[in-house]
């Protein structure tokens, strides 16, 4: 019998992945996870993985802008 497990985008990566966690609305595969865990802020990727951390803060914070209006 096929495999029926649902695929998620990855915020990340970009990459369809099956496991993962869901962060303020944003799907992260377990891949990104574990990378994120241990990178090194020399790490020359450090700052791409920042920045999508943050996007993720933005977008959460957008949804959430006009709601006491």
């Amino acid at each position: 019998m096929e495999s029926m497990l649902k695929t998620k985008k990855c915020f990340i990566c970009n990459h369809e992945k099956t496991d993962g966690i869901d962060v303020l609305g944003e799907f992260l595969c377990n891949d990104c996870q574990k990378i994120i865990a241990h990178i090194s802020p020399d790490d020359a990727k450090y700052e791409y993985y920042r920045k999508k951390m943050i996007d993720i803060w933005r977008n959460y914070k957008k949804d959430f802008e006009y709601e006491d209006c």
